[in-house]
């Protein structure tokens, strides 16, 4: 169920809650002819921390004081919240299609209250949520229309700083980006990283998460240069932050090792490579996939690396043999 066009990376990689939520769209790890790709995914089991549209931060309606309700009241907003709670809980439960149900009941139910009482900042949570779920059953069109309006009515009602605001940012760049769309993704993540920067800070995890979305959308507009400096400033803050065997630092290690591939720098994309393995078999056993997919990319750069030398030998052979050549045509005409 992906939802790619026919470009790179991203169209390899089926629609999930975590890149639906804000985090990377990263190259799956699949084997060593693909090791280009494979070297920059991401960790794989987390949804992104502070985004509204996750499931984990859905809100959650405190009961009115029974005192004030009568028995036939009728109230859209609660009704909303209770479907958010059991959309959420769909989604927990890995059941899609119940999930996307109840989405779009809560925000039916949200709508109608907003005829009432204006557009509110529930309706636009529950508009995110259902973008998302959206986007895991692999129905993109309609989650990045969902997506867009999400992000336009958090951008009038909570301002274009807000955490709410900038999650919706960060989760249409991440659509995009799995639709080929690279181009009006990049501009997206770079306004979420900037706004996350500014009201975050540089090291907080949120906006580390945000410039590894950068980081992917540049490996696949073949930026590995401007990649490359991304990377290696979140490479150094989350060494700091989290330690150097944390997911969020291998991670890290293993994109900077995917931009130096794209540069052609094989020796230090394999040194990377083999950190990256060497980590990851510390912290998730030497018969996880992740571990042993490193593994493979280890042996594929050094393989790339072993090409590339033979090629330049080659190439210095032939040379040699062509200055002998033109050596001796020369030497009748200098004793003639």
């Amino acid at each position: 169920m992906g939802c790619g066009a026919s470009g790179p990376e991203p169209t390899v990689v089926p629609c999930t809650p975590r890149q639906a939520t804000g985090e990377s769209v990263a190259p799956r790890e699949s084997g060593t002819d693909s090791a280009a790709a494979s070297v920059l995914a991401e960790a794989k089991t987390r949804l992104p921390g502070g985004c509204a549209a996750s499931p984990a931060s859905l809100p959650v309606r405190q009961p009115k004081a029974q005192a004030t309700t009568r028995v036939d009241d009728h109230d859209p907003d609660d009704e909303g919240y209770e479907l958010l709670a059991q959309a959420r809980q769909a989604w927990e439960d890995g059941d899609l299609p119940t999930a996307e149900s109840l989405a779009r009941r809560a925000c039916d139910a949200m709508r109608e209250g907003s005829r009432d009482h204006g557009v509110s900042e529930a309706s636009l949570t529950a508009l995110a949520h259902l973008a998302a779920v959206l986007h895991a059953c692999g129905n993109c069109a309609e989650a990045e229309a969902a997506c867009r309006d999400a992000l336009s009515g958090r951008d009038a009602l909570l301002g274009a700083d807000h955490a709410d605001t900038l999650c919706s940012c960060a989760a249409l760049a991440c659509l995009l980006h799995g639709r080929g769309q690279l181009e009006e993704a990049e501009v997206h993540c770079r306004r979420a990283l900037d706004g996350r920067q500014r009201t975050l800070g540089g090291e907080h995890p949120d906006t580390a998460r945000v410039a590894a979305n950068l980081s992917a959308l540049l490996y696949a507009r073949e930026r590995y240069e401007e990649m490359e400096a991304v990377t290696r400033e979140s490479l150094e803050i989350r060494e700091r932050m989290l330690g150097p065997d944390h997911t969020d630092t291998l991670s890290a290690v293993s994109s900077l090792a995917a931009s130096l591939h794209g540069q052609g720098r094989f020796l230090e994309a394999e040194a990377l490579a083999a950190r990256t393995a060497i980590g990851r078999a510390r912290s998730l056993g030497s018969d996880h996939p992740q571990t042993l997919a490193a593994h493979a990319q280890v042996s594929y750069l050094r393989s790339q690396e072993r090409s590339r030398a033979a090629s330049v030998t080659g190439e210095a052979a032939s040379d040699d043999a062509g200055s002998d050549d033109a050596g001796s045509d020369a030497e009748p005409e200098a004793r003639a």
